[in-house]
């Protein structure tokens, strides 16, 4: 049987082995109708800078200043383009660029202060928004639309489950989001995309 949190060990399994430290941010964008390429460059990301490398050897563009300058990562996932970068990737800003003109894009991600939201965007409009430990609390032009892809998952921690089942971890609730997110784009984030090459670039600071 899958571990419940699986998902989150999985990205977790990168941190600082050392110290035995998991990630302490993690943000990713999947992208539908655009290139890694197109996507840089609605982020205002530096074309020229292109270089390749990986999840597993780069945990750390995950983070604020992990880097002299921000930097993505961006490479194909099945029929969509995931971003992998700092929070700034998933801002309602960013999240409508990326959609923009008909594409679509769905993100999350968690922070030391704890895990943050989902937000799915179409044609640069946000459709969906809620906060992944208490789906409940949501907003966007349509905030029902992810409904169908959540049937089974468990998201709500201690006092904000409802419903008389046993309360989800942190960990359980990231996983189902990321689970949630595979059943839309057709492939859940994996150990192969995270350790193979993609495409990073740099970000100038305005």
């Amino acid at each position: 049987m899958t571990s419940p949190t699986c998902l989150y060990d999985l990205i977790c399994s990168y941190g600082d082995v050392e110290d035995l430290l998991p990630i302490p941010a993690f943000c990713a964008v999947w992208c539908e109708g655009l290139s890694p390429q197109e996507v840089a460059g609605r982020l205002n990301a530096d074309l020229s800078s292109a270089f390749r490398g990986s999840f597993r050897d780069n945990t750390s563009i995950t983070m604020y200043g992990g880097y002299d300058e921000r930097v993505i990562l961006v490479g194909r996932a099945g029929g969509w383009t995931l971003l992998i970068g700092d929070g700034e990737c998933m801002s309602n800003t960013s999240m409508a660029m990326l959609s923009a003109e008909g594409a679509r894009a769905i993100g999350m991600g968690w922070s030391m202060s704890g895990a943050g939201s989902v937000k799915y965007s179409v044609g640069g409009r946000l459709m969906t928004q809620f906060a992944i430990t208490d789906p409940e609390s949501r907003s966007g032009w349509e905030p029902n639309y992810l409904d169908s892809h959540a049937a089974g998952l468990r998201f709500r921690l201690g006092d904000n489950w409802r419903h008389g089942d046993d309360a989800a971890e942190t960990s359980e609730s990231i996983t189902s989001a990321l689970v949630l997110i595979g059943r839309l784009t057709g492939r859940e984030i994996d150990a192969a995309w995270l350790e193979a090459a993609h495409t990073m670039y740099t970000i100038p600071e305005d």
